[in-house]
């Protein structure tokens, strides 16, 4: 049996099917809503909303509860995470809502909670999260293969964790949990694209993390003090305290901090993206911004930078001198990529 779930969940289901053909006897699903189905796999396929869950989203949850109660003693449930199952599988707990989750899960993303914080509320208040899957596929054997979309690459943080019970709890021993892609793998990948460029490449010395657009000032100190021809990159995933009526996201706020840093050194180039192709409330990915940034957002006529960032409107900002990066979905996600090439 084949559940998959999560962003990458069309993908990881067609791979799954191409390997073990007709030994799959059942399965389902779970992706984003605006996601093409793959024909060939042959799977039941629902959407659901992220990041709030809709109502939608209950039913994909009660389907991945049918089909994970089916497993038998002689069955293996392959589960196939990826990042956003959270919201995609949403079964409030009784005498929650789901208008208390979305609500909760609203005020944790405004107030720059971290996926650890977010996750770990969201696991206390669903019947499909924080093992509770992996008990009711007991005594079947489960296989969980996982794309990691959280620093660390906690199994109880990934999706909160449907297959992972809590440590005070009875561990799920018929299960067992690998991830196989990370946001490590995706920021090798880069180095090496750097180094095929002709770039001389090197890991940032710091992650990814903490309030976006302080992080986005230290990437502008990582391009300056970059020597000529060095790639620098830098993965992780930050946050951002929302205090303003814009348009933007995490990535963007990294890029216009980083542009206000550069401002006026040539040769300096700044770019970060969410792997999802996704970046808070706008249709970008993240943005690429140089030391002409600044400058240029400035004789467009609307605000500054630092107003920008103020009011949480990067994506306007960054879309009014062209330096938004929009991708679309990508049918992943490993947390972000950050990139600093001096030339």
């Amino acid at each position: 049996l084949v559940l998959a779930f999560g962003k990458a969940a069309v993908e990881m289901a067609a791979a799954a099917t191409r390997l073990l053909g007709d030994r799959i006897t059942d399965g389902l699903i779970v992706a984003p809503h605006g996601t093409t189905p793959r024909l060939d796999s042959g799977l039941a396929f629902l959407t659901a909303a992220h990041p709030l869950p809709d109502a939608h989203s209950i039913i994909a949850a009660h389907a991945a509860r049918d089909l994970v109660s089916r497993a038998g003693a002689g069955d293996l449930l392959l589960a196939l995470i990826s990042g956003g199952g959270s919201a995609l599988l949403t079964d409030p707990v009784p005498g929650v809502t789901l208008a208390d989750v979305v609500s909760t899960t609203r005020a944790l993303l405004l107030a720059g909670a971290d996926i650890h914080t977010l996750n770990t509320a969201r696991r206390r208040i669903d019947l499909v999260k924080g093992g509770r899957l992996a008990a009711l596929a007991t005594p079947a054997r489960v296989l969980c293969l996982a794309v990691s979309d959280v620093p660390g690459d906690d199994p109880a943080i990934i999706a909160s964790g449907p297959f992972t019970p809590d440590a005070d709890q009875h561990p799920a021993a018929h299960v067992r949990y690998e991830v196989v892609a990370s946001n490590a793998h995706a920021v090798r990948a880069a180095l090496a694209a750097a180094g095929s460029m002709g770039y001389r490449p090197a890991p940032g010395a710091f992650r990814l993390e903490g309030e976006a657009r302080r992080c986005g000032e230290r990437l502008a100190a990582a391009a300056l003090a970059a020597t000529a021809g060095e790639a620098r990159l830098f993965g992780g995933e930050t946050t951002v305290t929302v205090v303003g009526n814009g348009r933007g996201g995490r990535n963007q706020e990294v890029a216009l901090a980083a542009a206000l840093g550069i401002a006026g050194t040539p040769g300096i180039v700044v770019g970060t993206l969410g792997t999802d192709g996704g970046d808070g409330n706008s249709p970008a990915a993240g943005a690429i911004v140089d030391g002409t940034s600044a400058a240029r957002l400035a004789a467009a006529g609307g605000r500054d930078a630092a107003a920008a960032l103020d009011d949480n409107d990067s994506y306007t900002a960054l879309l009014s001198i062209g330096d938004v990066l929009v991708t679309g979905p990508t049918g992943t996600n490993v947390m972000d990529v950050g990139v600093v090439l001096r030339s």
